[in-house]
């Protein structure tokens, strides 16, 4: 839970925030991995209202991952025992089933296969039960249907599984031998054609891959499946089908994209079967004449507790410092500036994830859309866009946000085009001010000026002030957030009027504020704030002030 957020982490849950809205957008099956995982984020949430409960939408995903691993870890816990493992080679799996929860990359990582692996254990567990009732069989069926639906992996351990079964006798079909033999063949071809189909079909599967993942685990890890299903299936004649699904499934995505997916839904499989293959070399140590004999407990709790040891030692060397977990902090930055500088009915057109961290940190959905989407009636309200990483071409940049996993950038990709005409008069009332004896400018304010980088409404009413009385201007600072240059300014720091400094309660500054808010649109400032300093006067951004001003010359 204190991880820092990682590259691509929070796909399901901002899916499921959407779902929980009834604001859903895009091409996300119902029935698709992703589609059903969003739907478990989306029923978890209105059960224990997480997203109430948390600042971001990675913490709140992240609480329902937690909640299937210990889920998958009790499970697994009984499935082990009924399948006649003693409590320390029960404890050998889970721990070994636990280790992506515990390790950094991989603590609590939101693919829907994560969510899977508690359904195919319940499967399992209902399976092995004991006792081979109908509701079982009923819940059996249900459960590994919802696994599959979130990791259709999960068919081919199931298909590989039977295969294994009907050939080794260990689920024996009524009638003659050719009916086994047929229905394995019949599973058989279903497995290889499900492997073919799966690999040709991972983009519509969705399994993006376990982000952050050093070079190399996954083949490591699918080394060790292959190493223990062999050793099993040698070793183990009461769990040989289960080691021969390992091995199979493994082998047939070994070379897929699909290979991450087999990793966590196999990984319970293979924790049991190295429980069970301690458990069973413990069994199989002679004892010596005169030496201490060890029971097949005491042996594998010493395994047990060697590997937990390692884990949680390796576990706080490397767990990131508590600080770096997401807050929400991007998304909340962006919605106040959005609400400083933007004017009423601007629209933010949002990639679906941050969309949906947005409506959770309060936007409203009708300003915050998906990418696409038809903006409003009035064309004086920006069309703006929220580029995650480099900004497109030809963008004007708004303002950046940093602190996410990517940079955030508002960005307006149509910025307006002053026409020569326009252009020349900001010219000209930007020498006009420089001009006049009455004004006083800061160095900055001065480069800004000679250059004419200001807005065409801002300008106007600095040459009108400057025509009454004589202003001095400290500065044009930029909004929180925003390029130094690049933009029009759209604010002034005047420090003057009529030859008098503007200090707060001053006649001078009682009198520039009111003769500001008698101005009329456009040129009526958004902003007149009073500071130590003097009086920051400032303007909402539009994207071409300049039509604006002159749409409204008589």
């Amino acid at each position: 839970m204190r991880a820092a957020e990682r590259h691509g982490e929070g796909s399901l849950a901002a899916d499921g925030y959407l779902r929980s809205l009834g604001t859903a957008d895009g091409p996300l099956s119902a029935l698709s991995p992703e589609g059903v995982g969003a739907t478990h984020v989306a029923v978890y949430a209105t059960l224990t209202r997480v997203f109430d409960r948390y600042g971001s939408l990675v913490m709140a995903g992240r609480e329902l991952f937690m909640v299937a691993t210990i889920a998958s870890a009790l499970l697994l816990w009984r499935t082990a025992r009924r399948l006649g493992l003693g409590d320390p080679a029960a404890a050998v799996a889970v721990v070994l089933a636990g280790l992506p929860a515990l390790l950094p990359p991989l603590a609590l990582v939101d693919v829907p296969a994560a969510l899977a692996v508690p359904w195919l254990l319940l499967a399992g567990f209902l399976t092995v039960s004991g006792r081979s009732t109908r509701a079982a069989r009923i819940g059996a069926v249900l459960a590994g249907t919802v696994a599959v639906l979130l990791a259709p992996v999960v068919l081919l351990l199931a298909l590989s599984a039977a295969v294994a079964s009907l050939v080794l006798g260990r689920a024996p079909l009524p009638g003659p031998r050719t009916v086994r033999t047929t229905a394995a063949l019949l599973l058989g071809a279903g497995f290889l054609t499900g492997a073919v189909l799966l690999r040709g079909w991972k983009g519509a599967v969705g399994t993006a891959g376990l982000p952050d993942v050093p070079d190399g685990v996954p083949g490591g890890v699918a080394a060790a499946y292959l190493a223990i299903g062999c050793l099993a299936a040698w070793r183990l004649p009461a769990l040989r089908s289960g080691a021969v699904a390992l091995v199979a499934t493994t082998l047939a995505t070994l070379a897929s994209a699909l290979l991450l997916d087999v990793l966590l839904v196999c990984l319970p499989a293979a924790g049991a079967l190295a429980g069970a293959l301690l458990q069973d070399l413990s069994d199989a140590a002679p004892a010596r004449p005169g030496t201490a004999t060890r029971s097949t407990a005491s042996v594998v709790r010493v395994g047990a507790v060697v590997i937990l040891g390692g884990v949680c030692v390796a576990a706080a060397l490397s767990w990131p410092d508590a600080q770096a977990r997401p807050t929400g902090r991007v998304p909340t930055a962006l919605l106040a500036w959005a609400d400083d500088e933007l004017p009423e009915g601007a629209h933010l057109l949002v990639p679906r994830r941050l969309r949906a961290e947005l409506l959770h940190a309060g936007a409203d959905a009708d300003a915050v859309l998906p990418p696409g989407a038809p903006a409003g009636a009035d064309p004086s309200a920006p069309v703006l866009t929220v580029a995650e990483g480099e900004p497109p071409d030809g963008a004007a940049v708004l303002a950046r946000f940093e602190g996410g996993e990517a940079p955030i950038a508002l960005v307006d990709p149509a910025p307006g085009t002053p026409t020569g005409e326009e252009l020349q008069r900001r010219h000209s009332l930007a020498a006009a001010i420089l001009a006049n004896p009455r004004t006083s400018t800061g160095e900055q304010a001065a480069g800004v000026l000679r250059s004419a980088a200001v807005d065409q409404r801002l300008l106007s009413v600095l040459a009108a002030l400057t025509a009454r009385s004589g202003i001095g201007i400290a500065a044009f600072p930029a909004p929180p957030a925003a390029p130094d240059d690049g933009l029009p300014a759209r604010r002034a720091l005047l420090d003057s009027a009529g030859g008098e400094e503007l200090r707060p309660a001053g006649a001078a500054t009682d009198g520039l504020v009111t003769w500001l808010e008698a101005q009329r649109g456009p040129f009526a400032p958004d902003s007149v704030e009073v500071t130590d300093r003097g009086v920051l006067i400032g303007y909402r951004y539009v994207s071409d002030p300049d039509a604006l001003v002159t749409r409204s010359a008589p």
